[in-house]
């Protein structure tokens, strides 16, 4: 009892609070809430992810040396106004991960669905929460994005119209 009148008079000072008022949200509310970019604003984020140097070396036939497409550059500073903080580095470090250890087998047609179903769950999940939670529903709502072609395109919709 003394736990819950602590955390209640941490985390909700008035007695009729509303979750999110004027922009500010309670600390609880804040901690749970998912976070995504203005999709209002811009439709791709996986423009982000930088193609590997020695994937692009083969597909050009020339060594590994890194050079800076400036129209590339020039979307992915377009793209980083619009998303909130700490969600670039989420969205691509567990983009890299799920390339390294994907959770089940790759959809025909779509090869990198199951990267971008893991990475915008896993980036979704905030700074606030543990990265035992953000792995692990990252890993479920991918189990359940690829599933097959249609579950990757309806959870995809959903996801644009409301993250």
């Amino acid at each position: 009892v003394d736990a819950r009148e602590r955390m209640m008079k941490e985390n909700y000072p008035e007695k009729d609070t509303v979750f999110c008022k004027d922009g500010k949200c309670t600390n609880l509310t804040k901690m749970l809430l998912n976070v995504s970019p203005a999709f209002d604003k811009i439709k791709e984020v996986s423009n982000l992810i930088d193609e590997d140097e020695k994937v692009k070396a083969k597909k050009k036939g020339s060594s590994p040396n890194p050079k800076v497409d400036p129209g590339a550059e020039k979307k992915k500073q377009e793209i980083r106004k619009y998303i909130p903080d700490g969600y670039e580095e989420n969205y691509v470090g567990a983009y890299r991960k799920c390339q390294d250890k994907p959770g089940g087998k790759t959809l025909s047609g779509l090869p990198e669905a199951r990267f971008e179903a893991y990475a915008r769950a896993y980036a979704g999940c905030g700074n606030y929460t543990t990265l035992s939670y953000r792995r692990s529903y990252a890993r479920l709502y991918e189990a359940q994005a690829c599933t097959t072609n249609g579950t990757f395109e309806k959870f995809t919709e959903l996801f644009l119209s409301r993250p």
